[in-house]
């Protein structure tokens, strides 16, 4: 099932500078900026996020369970992912299911497990089987696809 671990107020700083410098280009890891409309009040709602190509496929992982961005994704349906003055409109094709999230999840903490890790609580570089079914039951991940023209 999953669950929605709360930023304490040093991440909620940081995510806020990290917006700020992908505003500006700045993003040496590729992160970028998730907009996406909210579900409850319709306005536009922007969080630093991860994307990941894997085998030929771009994803987004929710390294913090269940939170706003997701919940919002999947009634919006549709996003905008930003680096610097570079926008482009995503779709989400579907969420993950179980069977499909451990190699994404694999894949994600090898790139990401520096800046990701410690919100997962799981062994790295060498989980167990259970600490990935576990993470995977609890991590929202979709697959995303360009918008039809």
């Amino acid at each position: 099932m999953p669950e929605y671990r709360k930023p304490g107020a040093m991440i909620r700083v940081m995510n806020s500078a990290i917006g700020v410098a992908i505003k500006l280009g700045l993003s040496p890891q590729g992160g970028q900026l998730l907009t996406v409309r909210g579900r409850k009040s319709g306005k536009p709602m922007s969080t630093p996020v991860n994307p990941m190509t894997f085998n030929g496929n771009e994803y987004l992982v929710a390294p913090r369970g269940d939170c706003h961005w997701t919940r919002n994704l999947r009634v919006a349906g549709t996003a905008q992912l930003r680096l610097g003055r570079k926008r482009r409109t995503v779709r989400v094709d579907h969420e993950l299911a179980e069977a499909e999230k451990p190699p994404v999840l694999l894949e994600y903490l090898r790139r990401w497990s520096g800046v990701t890790k410690a919100h997962f609580g799981i062994t790295w570089p060498n989980p167990t089987a259970e600490e990935v079914e576990r993470v995977c039951a609890r991590t929202p991940m979709f697959q995303l696809t360009k918008p039809e023209a």
